[in-house]
Order: C-alpha cells, then sequence, then structure tokens
C-alpha cells in the first residue's frame, strides 16, 4: 500500500514539476526564476504525504526587489514636472550665457555731413563748414576773417595763401583770382581796390577783388566757372565779412579809425535822402532797420571807427565839440578834413571833400 502510495505521489510530483515549469516561465518576466523554487515533500506513517508550496529564496528576493525598487527610481528621475524643466532649462540657458566669451561691436564711424566734400582743394590755412542750405562757412587767414559763400563755389574754387581762385584756371594755368586777403598793421585808407573789412589783434585785413578777367576768356568752360564765382561775391559775399579775434573770441566788423578823422556831415549828392544816423544792431549785426534820425548838414564830426557792411563803408561818428553821438554814418555822408598823409589838397568846406589815402 505504502508503494503504491508513494507511486502516485511520485506521479504527481513529476506533473506538478512539468506545471511549475510553465509557471517558472512565468516568473522569468516578473523578475523571479523558477529555477529557485524548492518543494519538499513529508512522509509519515499514519498520514498521507503532504505537498507544500514553493518557497522563494530570501537572496534572491532582495535581488528582485532591488531591481524593481531602481527601475521605479528610474521612472521617477525621468517624469519631470514642467516647473522642474523651466528650472532646468533656465540654469542651463544662464550657465550658457555667462560662459559665453564677451565680444566686442567694432566702432562704425560716422562721416561728417557738414565737412567740406573737395578738402583736396583747400590750402591748410583754411577751414571750411557746410551749412544746411548748401553754403560755406570759411574762416580765413588761420581763422582771422569769417566769410559765407554761396554754394555756387562747393567743388569750383581752389584756396592757396588766403586768396579764392576759381578751380579750372588755377589747375590750367595757376590763375582764377576773384578774391584775396592781404593783411597791414596799420589802416591804409578806405577807397580804392582794396578796402578794410575787419580788424584782428592789432591787424587790418584788406578785401582784394581783381577789376580785370584773371583767366582764359578763350576756354568756354573755364571762362563761365570764373564769371560765375566773380559775380557771387559780388551779390553775396561780399556782405559777409566777420573779424574773430584768437585773444578775445569776439567776433565783429568793427574796426577802429588812427585819430584825426575829423570832417563834416554833408549830402549826397546820389541819394535824395538826407543824412541819417543808423544803429550798432542794422550796421555790424545786420539787423532790420531799427531807429534812425536826420541830422544837420554842416555838423563838425570826429569819426572814431569803421566798418564794412551791406556792401559799403560805414563811419560812427561824433560831435566834435559836445562828443554827442551821432550813429553809423555811410561814408557818402561824410566829408573829412586833410588828415596825416593825405594825397592831394583838401579844403574845410562840404563842397570840396577830402578822399584820398592814409598812407
Amino acid at each position: 500500500m505504502k508503494k503504491k502510495i508513494f507511486f502516485i505521489m511520485a506521479l504527481s510530483i513529476v506533473s506538478m514539476a512539468f506545471s511549475g515549469c510553465g509557471r517558472a516561465e512565468e516568473n522569468l518576466n516578473t523578475g523571479s526564476s523558477a529555477a529557485n523554487a524548492v518543494f519538499t515533500i513529508n512522509e509519515t506513517a499514519d498520514t498521507e504525504p503532504v505537498l507544500q508550496a514553493p518557497v522563494q529564496d530570501d537572496e534572491v528576493k532582495n535581488e528582485a526587489d532591488a531591481a524593481n525598487d531602481n527601475v521605479q527610481q528610474t521612472e521617477e528621475n525621468v517624469q519631470m514636472t514642467p516647473e522642474d524643466s523651466d528650472s532646468t532649462e533656465a540654469q542651463v540657458t544662464e550657465a550658457q550665457v555667462t560662459e559665453a566669451p564677451a565680444t566686442e561691436t567694432p566702432a562704425v564711424e560716422t562721416p561728417d555731413k557738414n565737412a567740406y566734400p573737395y578738402p583736396e582743394d583747400i590750402d591748410s590755412s583754411a577751414v571750411l563748414t557746410m551749412n544746411e542750405d548748401g553754403s560755406v562757412k570759411a574762416l580765413l587767414a588761420d581763422g582771422a576773417v569769417e566769410l559765407t559763400l554761396t554754394d555756387d563755389f562747393v567743388g569750383n574754387m581752389v584756396i592757396r595763401d588766403n586768396a579764392i581762385l576759381s578751380k579750372i584756371a588755377y589747375n590750367n594755368s595757376g590763375i582764377g583770382t576773384v578774391l584775396a586777403l592781404d593783411p597791414y598793421d596799420h589802416f591804409k585808407g578806405y577807397r580804392g581796390a582794396s578796402l578794410p573789412v575787419c580788424y584782428v589783434d592789432g591787424v587790418y585785413w584788406y578785401w582784394y577783388r581783381p577789376t580785370d578777367c584773371r583767366c582764359d576768356s578763350s576756354n568756354p568752360e573755364e571762362y563761365a566757372q570764373h564769371s560765375k564765382l566773380y559775380e557771387a561775391i559780388d551779390e553775396h559775399v561780399r556782405f559777409t565779412f566777420y573779424g574773430c579775434s584768437k585773444e578775445t573770441g569776439e567776433k565783429t566788423k568793427k574796426m577802429p579809425l588812427p585819430e584825426g578823422y575829423n570832417g563834416m556831415l554833408r549830402k549826397s549828392y546820389s541819394s535824395t535822402k538826407g543824412i541819417l544816423g543808423y544803429t550798432s544792431e542794422y550796421v555790424l549785426e545786420n539787423a532790420e532797420q531799427g531807429n534812425q534820425w536826420e541830422m544837420e548838414e554842416g555838423k563838425n564830426i570826429t569819426a572814431k571807427s569803421i566798418a564794412y557792411s551791406r556792401g559799403k563803408m560805414w563811419f560812427e561818428c561824433y560831435d566834435t565839440d559836445n562828443n554827442e553821438y551821432y550813429g553809423w554814418v555811410s561814408d557818402e555822408n561824410v566829408a573829412f578834413y586833410e588828415c596825416e598823409g593825405t594825397k592831394g589838397t583838401s579844403y574845410q568846406s562840404v563842397n570840396s571833400p577830402v578822399y584820398g589815402e592814409i598812407k
């Protein structure tokens, strides 16, 4: 009987073994191994054998649990919240910005819109600046004389030794003078081809305008350019002279006269106006015509200053007897008596004025 029972149990064990192989395969997919299953059979004399459930080895179980824990931890590390993602991205971006090498932007030179576009035609002693209206502010004689040139001069002139020349005539034959400035350490009169235009730091500057044509008139292009500049000086430039002092910074048309310029007021033969006095603003600053006053012919006057303005000469006059101020009077209304160095004979009469030059 016992043998029969043992035989039956053996068959059961073999059947369970085959069945266990299937379960072991499933356990492989979940991290367990069929090889770790242990079956025990207890047999007694009075009882039938009892088949116990397989027991998993503790070491193997611990390794499986550890593997599961690692997988879970990996999944947690991979599953980041949006806030964590933004924070990490911000940290990376900040690191990248911090570590990026600094670069310097190369300076770009901006062309000076006020610079004269033909500097090669200008002497080093002259400084030219373009105005917004296309005219040119010119400082000649090392900054002592200022004048304004019209846009006709841009690209059509050459400046050499305080003289302005038409460009074509100068390049062809070295001539072409339309205006020249000459310095004198004394006042040498106010009539003739050379006229005083400013007084700067002890020097009188005289403007000379040639009366003859300083170009080749047989060359149409040369002659046209030269004539255009000459006309522009006569119509515009000659009204713009100023003296600029380096010592005081003053800019003015006013020039001092030597002592002895005494004379009398007279009516002009070429004007129907009476003898008028004008303000300093009108004569020296080109202001609008303001207050003016009429004066009596024959009054004895003393001229203390002279100015070249509005295309003619002006004298700042005082009464010779009581020093009353008469203002600025046009040269056509003043007749001077004989002065030191004048040419010819003078007569103290309004009908015989003195126009000679002072040497």
